[in-house]
């Protein structure tokens, strides 16, 4: 928890609270790490992987038939201003 707190940028109490909910909610479960007794990994539950599948297909189609919408002039200069955006973001 300490660990995922610090990359979220939260307090600890608040993500052990989020967490409480989000289990409770069946969106996720808590797994016993097989190589730390004393660590507890979080997983996406069956029903929130199905879910979130279901929603990233459903982009994926939308996003497919965004882009057959385009010229390919035009997909060059999407990836290459992409390609750019990418290199200069910030880790």
């Amino acid at each position: 928890m300490s660990q995922l707190a610090a990359e979220l940028r939260a307090s600890p109490g608040a993500l052990t609270a989020l967490v409480v909910r989000l289990v409770k909610a069946s969106w996720i479960e808590r797994v016993s790490d097989p190589d730390d007794r004393r660590s507890i990994r979080l997983q996406l539950s069956p029903d929130s992987r199905a879910k979130l599948k279901k929603t990233m297909d459903a982009k994926m189609a939308k996003m497919h038939e965004l882009f057959d919408r385009l010229e390919p002039t035009d997909l060059a200069e999407l990836h290459r201003i992409l390609t750019l955006l990418d290199n200069t973001s910030t880790p």
